[in-house]
């Protein structure tokens, strides 16, 4: 089976965000930032997750839950597991130049300006093509920039 490159991550994040904005799960706290929580279960059964606790396992996102912190500091949890389509990333969240690419995912998704109820919205499909700029090419994905 094939690997899915960064860019093909970019384009499967924004359509399955797109489909269901709700699902972005980004909350908004007292001091009105908009942390986003790894994975939250809401009493109708459905489930919202970030776009990096997306490509984390069931298991490894409900333990993070809805802690709010950086993803980059959770790296070492050994609760942070990627789902086998996925775990080629891992490299990514090791190396400090190629979080930066997942940084700016997340930061692409956390973004209330880039969504609307509709999906993407005009400055979103602006930082998407700013987004696609950054992705580690090649084979590995590594961190050449395009």
């Amino acid at each position: 089976m094939k690997q899915m490159t960064a860019l093909e991550l970019i384009d499967e994040t924004v359509k399955y965000y797109s489909k269901d904005t709700s699902r972005r799960g980004s909350t908004v706290l007292e001091n009105g930032d908009e942390p986003c929580v790894y994975f939250k279960e809401y009493e109708d059964g459905k489930c919202v997750t970030c776009a990096v606790g997306r490509l984390l396992t069931d298991k490894s996102a409900r333990s993070l839950g809805t802690e709010v912190f950086s993803y980059r500091n959770a790296m070492d949890d050994n609760r942070f597991r990627l789902k086998k389509k996925y775990a080629h990333f891992k490299h990514m969240m090791l190396n400090d130049r190629s979080r930066y690419f997942l940084s700016e995912l997340q930061n692409f998704h956390d973004d209330p300006h880039n969504w609307d109820e509709n999906g993407l919205t005009e400055n979103g499909v602006h930082d998407l093509i700013h987004l696609k700029s950054l992705a580690p090419t090649g084979d590995n994905n590594n961190v050449e920039r395009i």
